[in-house]
């Protein structure tokens, strides 16, 4: 029989068609092939290229992997997978939002020494950590229910990539509104791990700038234990008997300030380092014994008060016996012609000797000279004056000028004395 589709003859029982492959349906008739011989069609012959011989190409057999080599790419895969993960893990560690949130978590659980560590800070005397510690002592913990920290949009727009501003928002434990508090990141020259860049908390806006401490232009001071020459450097000297230290930056708090200077007690403060406080040294006490290093230069000048008054000598007589025991600008002009007018121009009187047994002195003062800034102090002085010496009368019958001895005259004298202290040496400056 012969295929429906392709008129190729099919063996009998066959069920494709070996010529096209199509299905033999089986109740396809069965047809009768003419027992006439077939004609083939006359087919013309055409020129058949001679086939060239190919040379036989040898199979070679496909060789296993090795397996030091399988050992290599496991390494290979391994590897980049762990820097992919090295450098996604470097990524988020290093963001400058986890170093935000870091910083924000530290400072609110009240661990300092990584707060200290997270901010950006100059290399100081005033801003190490344990002055950072001693200044947050008495800091209040921040007690909060929930936290967001986000990066502010003004920091996402700006072209400068060196600094990132956050808001950190969070509701304190039993609060009814949210706390706002700003935290500023600055990138650092150095990398992390080589790879990341390296974020640190600014800590301007909690550092105290310029704040002034002014003491005695002769005395010495330091703040924790640490001179103020070593903190701020050079003071300034321009005001009269003052030296003004500027601190450049510090951490806010109380510092312990001790101020020395000579003749006079330590000024021991705690001071509290503010935005808007400076501090003013002036008017240090006196030493308990200030007098007995004073009194015997003013005896000698109450001495000589009296025994050169007594004699008439003239005042400017009178200063260079003094020497170099009065400032330049001495002056006890009044006193001493008011006690020489006494003494030595009487009509009446004549007195020859006067005996001060004993002077007593109390501390009345101190502060600057306004010219030098020199520290001045007064003193009082009470003593009693025995004066000794002759009564002058004229005998009215014979005309004849007398003496005779007085009893010993009595008087209680008050004077204030005031000294310089010049170079480190009290000297006299006024009586009156």
């Amino acid at each position: 029989m012969f295929c429906e589709k392709c008129g190729a003859q099919i063996e009998d029982g066959a069920l494709f068609c070996e010529a096209c492959g199509a299905k033999v349906q089986e109740d396809q008739p069965v047809m009768e092939v003419s027992k006439q011989p077939q004609v083939a069609p006359t087919v013309m012959p055409q020129a058949v290229p001679p086939v060239m011989p190919q040379a036989a190409v040898p199979v070679v057999p496909k060789q296993p992997m090795s397996k030091s080599l399988k050992i290599l790419l496991i390494e290979v895969a391994i590897l980049v997978i762990a820097v992919f993960a090295f450098y996604k893990i470097g990524e988020k560690t290093f963001a400058p939002e986890t170093i935000a949130n870091q910083y924000f978590m530290a400072e609110s659980k009240g661990d300092w020494n990584m707060v200290f560590d997270m901010m950006d800070l100059p290399s100081s005397t005033m801003l190490t950590k344990e002055m950072f510690l001693q200044s947050v002592e008495e800091n209040e913990l921040k007690d909060i229910t929930n936290y967001k920290v986000t990066e502010t949009a003004s920091s996402m727009r700006a072209e400068d990539s060196m600094l990132k501003t956050f808001e950190c928002e969070y509701m304190p434990t039993g609060g009814s509104y949210m706390n706002t508090e700003t935290i500023q990141l600055v990138k650092q020259k150095n990398k992390k791990w080589l790879f990341f860049d390296c974020w640190k908390v600014s800590p301007s806006s909690q550092l105290v700038e310029n704040y002034m401490i002014s003491i005695p232009a002769d005395a010495e001071a330091t703040l924790e234990e640490i001179s103020l020459d070593e903190i701020a450097g050079k003071p300034d000297t321009s005001e009269q008997g003052v030296k003004k230290y500027t601190l450049p930056k510090a951490f806010p708090g109380k510092y312990e300030l001790v101020v020395k200077a000579p003749y006079r007690m330590d000024y021991v403060e705690n001071i509290n380092v503010g935005s808007y406080n400076s501090v003013y040294v002036n008017n240090m006490q006196m030493e308990e014994n200030i007098l007995d290093t004073v009194v015997p230069q003013c005896n000698e000048l109450v001495q000589k008060i009296y025994e050169n008054a007594i004699n008439g000598v003239d005042y400017t007589t009178f200063c260079g016996t003094l020497g170099d025991s009065v400032t330049e600008n001495f002056d006890a002009t009044y006193y001493y012609e008011n006690k020489m007018e006494r003494l030595s121009q009487r009509d009446n009187e004549e007195y020859y000797e006067v005996t001060i047994p004993e002077i007593e002195y109390s501390y009345y003062s101190s502060y600057n000279n306004y010219d030098n800034g020199n520290l001045q102090i007064e003193i009082s002085a009470r003593f009693t004056t025995n004066y000794r010496g002759s009564t002058i009368w004229t005998d009215w019958w014979t005309n004849e000028t007398k003496k005779e001895p007085m009893e010993n005259r009595y008087n209680e004298e008050y004077v204030n004395i005031r000294l310089e202290l010049v170079n480190g040496q009290w000297k006299l400056a006024q009586i009156n």
